[in-house]
């Protein structure tokens, strides 16, 4: 499990939402198979009242990842969540979580990464992607949503 979180927000930059991921479509957090893809659908999370459900497919490296994870998970757990704590197998929190997380990586790495600083590197890295686009909506005088309306596909 604790490989899988590590590969995951590697991958992917979400907050502590991985704690509350199904592995069958119910509730409002879950991952599920569409074609050969796999996809995560985060319909509760932080800012959903405003940018609605999170919906997108899972990085290649993290599909091989659950496909090797996964069955684990169906044959050690009946809780039917992704992860699991590591003496009684019940249901991870995400409060616990996230602090396996700081200190795996401080266990290993020397330094402890959170959820946090893993979501303010993906933005760094994408500085300047961010800056153009953000120049553009200010030539244009767009907000971002109407800024997305233009693009012609």
């Amino acid at each position: 499990m604790q490989w899988f979180v590590i590969l995951f927000y590697s991958r992917h930059a979400l907050r502590g939402d991985l704690a509350e991921c199904a592995i069958k479509k119910r509730g409002q957090n879950y991952i599920y198979e569409q074609g050969n893809k796999w996809n995560i659908h985060i319909g509760q999370h932080k800012t959903v009242k405003h940018v609605g459900a999170l919906d997108f497919e899972l990085d290649p490296a993290v599909q091989e990842g659950l496909k090797v994870y996964l069955p684990y998970v169906r044959a050690k757990t009946s809780h039917g969540y992704l992860l699991s704590t590591k003496v009684r197998a019940d249901k991870l929190s995400r409060r616990d979580m996230l602090k396996m997380m700081r200190n795996l990586t401080e266990e290993r790495l020397g330094k402890r990464i959170g959820v946090q600083l893993v979501r303010v590197l993906r933005t760094t890295a994408s500085e300047k992607a961010i800056n153009q686009a953000a120049k553009l909506r200010a030539e244009l005088g767009h907000g971002a949503r109407t800024q997305l309306q233009y693009i012609s596909v």
